[in-house]
């Protein structure tokens, strides 16, 4: 939920830990929330290679249905509806 009253990811874990100029924050988020019936899940291996964007909302003053991206790892607003903005995630053993 946008209040954070629910969970809206199955089997994830976070932490958050502030440093000197900022914060470092971690996720383990299974791949099966990110598969429905027309994606399957993802299975990855080392050197595989995928699009990848991560984007933080502020929500303090949401209206319903809207939200105002307040960071994006590509520096693009656009990572929900442009693809070609995503960077490359590669992953290693």
């Amino acid at each position: 939920g946008d209040d954070g009253d629910d969970q809206v990811l199955d089997g994830y874990e976070y932490a958050v830990k502030e440093v000197a100029g900022g914060y470092i924050y971690e996720a383990v988020i299974p791949w099966s929330n990110f598969a429905n019936e027309q994606i399957p899940v993802l299975f990855p291996e080392a050197g595989m290679v995928i699009g990848f964007d991560f984007a933080m909302y502020d929500l303090d003053f949401h209206c319903p249905g809207v939200a105002t991206v307040s960071m994006a790892w590509t520096g693009s607003t656009e990572g929900d509806t442009n693809p070609s903005t995503w960077g490359r995630l590669l992953f290693q053993e």
